[in-house]
């Protein structure tokens, strides 16, 4: 029992550090910005795909969870944006 404890205490720690690391910006350091392409009816999951494929964010599955968390899913809007990777999460889905 105090082995799962302990197993579970460093799972959840793990998954912070890399729920903080994906936060970050991709490329602090970019100047590059790209024109990216939000599609009318695109679900959050589509959206978080389409963002990492662009290389806008690190992580598809962290965006999707921060979207979720800070219960932005029902803000999202469809249309054409310019994005960089120097952008952080916050500033990605604003």
């Amino acid at each position: 029992m105090r082995r799962l404890f302990i197993f579970l205490i460093l799972l959840t720690g793990v998954g912070i550090l890399w729920y903080r690391s994906a936060l970050r910006p991709v490329d602090l350091g970019s100047i590059a910005e790209r024109p990216v392409k939000i599609t009318e009816g695109m679900s959050v999951g589509a959206i978080a795909d389409h963002l990492e494929e662009e290389g806008i964010v690190r992580s598809s599955t962290a965006f999707h969870l921060f979207v979720l968390l800070q219960g932005a899913s029902t803000h999202l809007q469809a249309g054409n944006f310019i994005l960089s990777p120097r952008m952080d999460m916050t500033e990605t889905v604003e």
